[in-house]
């Protein structure tokens, strides 16, 4: 599907931002793993562990700690799509054939079922469209990083669904909240970036051909 007139328009704005708060949600999630470090060894070596004001305190500090969690992976999702819903508008610009509407880069997350393998057919496709003609030898682009991206995603809703937490408690709290969402913060960080140089090298060379043809075209 196709859009009317598709204007380019450079990703590098929303790229930073998408970079600066999955880096937000990282160190947050980073921040958590401390936390439960230095909770265990309080535990540990405190003589007042059964204090009611001690855990109190150590429960405030938790508290605080998953409200700035949840509060950075909603502004680091909100940004996500935004950034995949220009990237695919680009996708279009840049005269990819059988893409499907923007909107298709929000809309399949909350179809169930589907959403289990169509977001990342829909990434597939943005990075195919936005791959810069390959110089002779070059061959195919390399999409392994956004099957890495999709499959620590499938990873981290299967350790975060409630009947696995019924079966690893405490770990699939480690898993969630801060062992998962560290690896995913960072290679969404690459992607934005590998993406974020694919479209505008191709964009440079579009520019570049159509400046070519347009000096082909025979004068009056």
């Amino acid at each position: 599907m196709s859009i009317a007139s598709p204007r380019f328009r450079d990703l590098s704005s929303l790229s930073r931002l998408l970079r600066l708060t999955a880096g937000i949600w990282g160190a947050v999630s980073t921040g958590g793993f401390l936390i439960v470090v230095a909770l265990y060894f309080a535990a540990s070596y405190s003589e007042t562990d059964s204090d009611a004001a001690t855990s109190a305190s150590r429960a405030e500090v938790v508290a605080v700690w998953l409200a700035l969690w949840w509060l950075s992976l909603l502004t680091f999702s909100v940004v996500f799509l935004i950034w995949k819903y220009r990237a695919l508008y680009n996708a279009h610009a840049l005269g990819g054939s059988s893409l499907p509407s923007p909107a298709a880069a929000i809309y399949w997350y909350f179809v169930p079922i589907a959403s289990l393998w169509m977001p990342y057919v829909v990434m597939r496709r943005i990075f195919q469209a936005s791959y810069p003609p390959a110089s002779p030898g070059e061959g195919k682009p390399s999409l392994s990083l956004v099957t890495a991206w999709w499959v620590l995603w499938l990873l981290y809703f299967l350790v975060s669904s409630p009947r696995i937490w019924g079966i690893l408690e405490e770990w699939s709290f480690l898993l969630s909240f801060v062992f998962f969402p560290i690896p995913l913060a960072v290679v969404t960080a690459r992607m934005s970036s590998t993406l974020e140089e694919w479209q505008r090298a191709k964009y440079q060379l579009t520019l570049m051909s159509r400046g070519a043809a347009a000096q082909e075209l025979p004068t009056a």
